[in-house]
């Protein structure tokens, strides 16, 4: 088990990335709303890319929580999006439904 990290980085533009790495579970949690939301309130930024390509594991608050910030995003005119997920974590994704709800 790896601990969850988040971090960010410039996409293309109008894009800001959120890297996800890990085991997101609680601890995760407010790490990952936070860098979403903080992508989300950039000036000019139109879309939040939520990278999951280095994740592990996601929880079902894991799962919430990206849903919970695409809501937020989206009062701000901005799309949220996953790109990466691969493995169970794409499997959990497609399952819930949220794989759909937040790919291109």
């Amino acid at each position: 088990m790896r601990n969850g990290e988040v971090s960010q980085r410039p996409g293309v533009r109008g894009e800001v990335v959120v890297v996800v790495a890990g085991d997101v579970d609680l601890p995760v949690h407010g790490a990952l709303a936070e860098a979403i939301g903080r992508a989300a309130r950039t000036a000019g930024v139109q879309r939040v890319v939520v990278d999951l390509s280095d994740t592990v594991f996601l929880d079902s608050g894991a799962i919430g929580t990206l849903m919970a910030a695409r809501r937020s995003a989206a009062v701000l005119g901005v799309g949220v999006v996953i790109t990466g997920a691969s493995g169970m974590v794409r499997r959990v994704l497609a399952v819930t439904g949220v794989l759909d709800a937040l790919s291109e």
